[in-house]
């Protein structure tokens, strides 16, 4: 494990060097389970077991892709509050984030065309103890990691998207 104070030294001197592309493959085998996909990150190899929301026909037994956006994007602000505290040199006690989106599941099933498939509001519930911090200090890095949590920035800015197709 490299230190982030490093890290920074070296993409001063070589930009590039920060530049990433993440890579997951999802597949749909076997076909005729409609409700159930495995998602692998060709990075490390973990993989995933999906389904869909209950609510949408699924069983309730795997995280849907929902939960999987919500655990990416509690998981990133975790990390960068953690990562910020660390580089200001604040302690932390305890932390916990809860973030918590709202569907309309019609939109997913194309019942009415005015009814979005995704979420409608998402939000993020920060908990974080540190006794005997410097109020101003402990502000900053909840600022800071706001600001530099790369899914919360995808979700607020709309990454583009550009979906390429084949048929074979």
């Amino acid at each position: 494990m490299t230190d982030a104070k490093s890290l920074r030294a070296r993409y001063v001197t070589n930009p590039d060097a920060a530049k990433y592309t993440y890579h997951v493959e999802c597949r749909g085998d076997p076909m005729e389970d409609a409700i159930h996909v495995e998602a692998t990150s060709s990075a490390h190899g973990g993989s995933w077991k999906v389904s869909v929301n209950e609510r949408i026909g699924g069983t309730g037994g795997e995280p849907t892709p929902g939960d999987l956006l919500l655990a990416a994007l509690a998981s990133c602000h975790t990390l960068a509050l953690k990562m910020t505290a660390a580089a200001l040199g604040v302690r932390l006690a305890s932390l916990v984030v809860v973030a918590e989106g709202d569907i309309d599941h019609r939109g997913v099933l194309l019942m009415d065309p005015t009814v979005r498939p995704g979420f409608t509001e998402i939000r993020l519930h920060v908990r974080v103890e540190a006794p005997g911090a410097d109020p101003d200090r402990l502000r900053r890095v909840l600022e800071a990691a706001s600001r530099s949590c790369a899914a919360t920035d995808a979700l607020r800015n709309g990454a583009p998207i550009q979906v390429t197709q084949e048929i074979v």
